[in-house]
């Protein structure tokens, strides 16, 4: 009997053993290279992820702009077409009233501002002391470009788009570079006030 029941303890020993072996490697944890290697991906997973964040925000940043620019040039189409009125403010500015002016409505672009205006004074410019300021706004990225004002007259039933003092053929269009960051984005603007990506 007593060999037998050596015989039946010995596989609870093995067993036990083994589960000792099992508890010791596992409290060993993890060897110092693995945690150099572990370190490491992290670090570079970490660069990867810093170095893409300000490139991210770049491409959301004009694209939002993009969106704004075709709001500000729907409206300035608008109010060409409609033959925009200005009687009513200018006639609270002026000395003399006047009778139902009708203008030219302009886009100017300085750096990260953009102004609407009325071209009181029809010269295809932005001149602050005599144009009616409409409305100012201001992006996140910065517009450049040869073309600073683009003026919008509408002579029924033709709409005409000038861009510093020159005419812009029916078919024709601007080009405008928005810039934010390392990232740029071309847009083209067509007469009818449609902003486009040229890229």
């Amino acid at each position: 009997s007593a060999v037998k029941k050596t015989q039946a303890t010995a596989p609870i020993r093995q067993l036990a053993g083994k589960e000792k072996r099992f508890d010791r490697s596992f409290s060993e944890g993890f060897t110092l290279l693995e945690m150099m290697v572990v370190v490491v991906i992290i670090s570079i997973l970490t660069f990867l992820s810093l170095s893409a964040l300000p490139v991210a925000r770049s491409n959301q940043q004009l694209k939002s702009d993009i969106q704004q620019l075709r709001s500000i040039f729907l409206i300035s189409h608008q109010k060409a077409q409609t033959k925009y009125a200005m009687n009513n403010a200018l006639n609270v500015l002026a000395t003399t009233p006047t009778a139902n002016p009708l203008f030219n409505i302009g886009v100017f672009f300085e750096d990260f501002k953009v102004t609407l205006f009325a071209d009181i004074d029809a010269d295809w410019e932005y001149t602050p002391e005599v144009d009616y300021l409409i409305n100012e706004q201001t992006l996140q990225s910065q517009v450049s470009g040869a073309k600073k004002t683009i003026v919008f007259q509408a002579i029924p039933p033709s709409l005409y788009m000038v861009a510093n003092g020159d005419p812009v053929a029916p078919q024709g269009s601007v080009a405008l570079t928005l810039k934010a960051g390392e990232q740029s984005r071309e847009i083209e603007i067509q007469r009818f006030g449609i902003v486009t990506n040229k890229d």
